[in-house]
C-alpha cells in the first residue's frame, strides 16, 4: 500500500486544498521530514488574509508578570496564544493547551509565525504588529525587541518579500519599524499606520524619527500614511508628496510648515488629503484673513493654475484637539461666503 509521500502531486494538492485551514497543513508538515519537503515543493498557498500579532505582559494566578504573544489570523477568527511560564512556554488554541518545557516562548512564537507565513504567496490584506505595554519598565528590551528580531529573521529568510497591502504597528522608535517594513513587498504595500498603544498621548516630548524610513521603497510606494504618534515634521517634509492621504500628529507647527504643505499640494500630482493634529501652534498661518463658517472654523480657498479643483485649508478644534486640514474640493462646493484666492 503506497504511503502518503508516494501519492501523485495532483492527489497531494487535493489533500492540502481540502484541509480545514493552514494550521492543519502545518500539523501535517511536522509529521515527518519527507512529508515536509513534499508540502514545501507543492506550491501550497495558505491564503492568509489577515495576520495580527499582540505582544504584552499578562497577570498570572501567582500575581507574577509573564510575557505573552497572541497571534490572530483571518480577522480574529483564528487565535493562538504563546505564554511565558516558570519552566517554559504554554501554547493555547481554542480549548487545547500544551506546555513545551525549557522553551523560550518568544522564539517559539516568532518561528511559528515565520513558518505560517513561509508559504504565503498571495497578498495579505492586513498585517499588524501591536503591543500593550509601552510604559511597562523593561518591556521593550525583554519582550518587544527580542520578538521583533525573531520575526525579522524569518521574514528576511523568505524566498520573496511578504506581500502585504496594509501594515500597522505601534513602535517606540524607528529601529523597530526597520526590523519589519524592509521585508514587506514594496510593490504591494499601499497603507502604513503607526499607532499609539494604550494611549500614552503620542509622546509629544519625543517625536518619532523617520529619516531612515523615508529612504525605503516601501515608504515611497505607499499611498496612505497615518500616525497617532508624534512624528518629526522637519524630516517628514522631505518625502511625502507621493501619498494620496495623510493624517499625522506633530509637536508644533509654524507658518513656514503650513506654507510648505500648501506648496506641496500645489505641485504634487497625487496628494488629495492631509490632516495635521498639532500640540502647539508657534505663529499665525500665512494664508491671509480666514473665512469663518457656521462652526467658527477658519477656512481658506485657493485656485491653482492647471488644477480643476480648489484647495481648501481648514483650521479647527475638535474634542480639545487642534487640526489643520488640507484637501481638494470641487469649485461648486465652495460656500457662497468663501472667497477664492
Amino acid at each position: 500500500m503506497p504511503s502518503l509521500i508516494d501519492m501523485p502531486e495532483v492527489v497531494m494538492k487535493n489533500i492540502l486544498e481540502n484541509l480545514k485551514d493552514f494550521r492543519d497543513v502545518q500539523t501535517l508538515r511536522k509529521t515527518c521530514h519527507d512529508l515536509r519537503n513534499l508540502i514545501d515543493d507543492s506550491n501550497y498557498d495558505p491564503k492568509i488574509r489577515q495576520c495580527a500579532i499582540w505582544v504584552d505582559r499578562s497577570l498570572s494566578s501567582e500575581e507574577q508578570r509573564f510575557g505573552e504573544v497572541v497571534m490572530y489570523y483571518d480577522y480574529w477568527n483564528i487565535g493562538v496564544v504563546y505564554k511565558e511560564t516558570k519552566d517554559g512556554c504554554l501554547i493555547a488554541q481554542n480549548e487545547k493547551q500544551k506546555i513545551l518545557k525549557n522553551e523560550n516562548y518568544l522564539k517559539i512564537a516568532g518561528n511559528d509565525i515565520g513558518l505560517n507565513l513561509s508559504m504565503q504567496k498571495s497578498e495579505i490584506e492586513l498585517f499588524e504588529i501591536l503591543n500593550g505595554s509601552r510604559t511597562d519598565p523593561g518591556f521593550r528590551e525583554i519582550l518587544w525587541i527580542p520578538f521583533l528580531e525573531h520575526l525579522s529573521r524569518n521574514l528576511k529568510n523568505r524566498p520573496r518579500p511578504l506581500r502585504v497591502e496594509e501594515f500597522k504597528t505601534c513602535p517606540l522608535n524607528q529601529d523597530e519599524i526597520l526590523l519589519i517594513l524592509p521585508f514587506l513587498d514594496a510593490k504591494s504595500i499601499q497603507k502604513i499606520h503607526f499607532y499609539d498603544s494604550f494611549y500614552t498621548d503620542g509622546r509629544p516630548e519625543n517625536p518619532l524619527k523617520i529619516d531612515e524610513i523615508l529612504k525605503l521603497e516601501q515608504w515611497k510606494m505607499a499611498s496612505i500614511f497615518t500616525s497617532d504618534l508624534f512624528i518629526d515634521l522637519e524630516q517628514f517634509h522631505e518625502n511625502y508628496e507621493h501619498f494620496e492621504f495623510v493624517h499625522v500628529r506633530v509637536t508644533e507647527i509654524m507658518a513656514e510648515d503650513l506654507e510648505k504643505i500648501r506648496e506641496t499640494f500645489f505641485h504634487s500630482p497625487k496628494l488629495e488629503f492631509m490632516k495635521i493634529r498639532y500640540h502647539k501652534l508657534k505663529d499665525q498661518p500665512p494664508f491671509g484673513e480666514a473665512i469663518l463658517d457656521e462652526r467658527d472654523w477658519e477656512n481658506w480657498f485657493f485656485r491653482v493654475p492647471n488644477k480643476e479643483k480648489i484647495l481648501k485649508i481648514q483650521h479647527f478644534e475638535d474634542y480639545s484637539c487642534e487640526f489643520y486640514d488640507f484637501r481638494w474640493i470641487d469649485e461648486e462646493k465652495v460656500p457662497e461666503y468663501g472667497g477664492i484666492q
